[in-house]
């Protein structure tokens, strides 16, 4: 089967079960993908959470949940300038 970037992202979405087949067969090009696309404002990846995958590839899915969470921080740290305490009037 040729790897395809754009198929494990439909399957993700529609048919976990056909997702996982997919990593199964490419885990290198799948893990590459997903380390690459992850980010929890545009694509978490549902395979992620999906227990026969998580069952699997326990230390790819525990990698996967670090990314989206450290992404998670930096997006809430880069959500604004900086605001400096006002003075109170006297």
């Amino acid at each position: 089967m040729y790897w395809n970037h754009a198929l494990l992202e439909q399957f993700d979405e529609t048919d976990l079960a056909r997702a996982l087949e997919m990593y199964r067969l490419d885990s290198l090009s799948s893990r590459f993908h997903i380390v690459s696309t992850i980010s929890p404002s545009a694509f978490k990846w549902n395979l992620r959470t999906y227990q026969p995958f998580r069952d699997s590839f326990p230390a790819d899915a525990r990698e996967f949940d670090r990314d989206v969470r450290s992404e998670a921080n930096v997006q809430g740290m880069a959500s604004g300038p900086l605001q400096m305490p006002r003075k109170r009037a006297r």
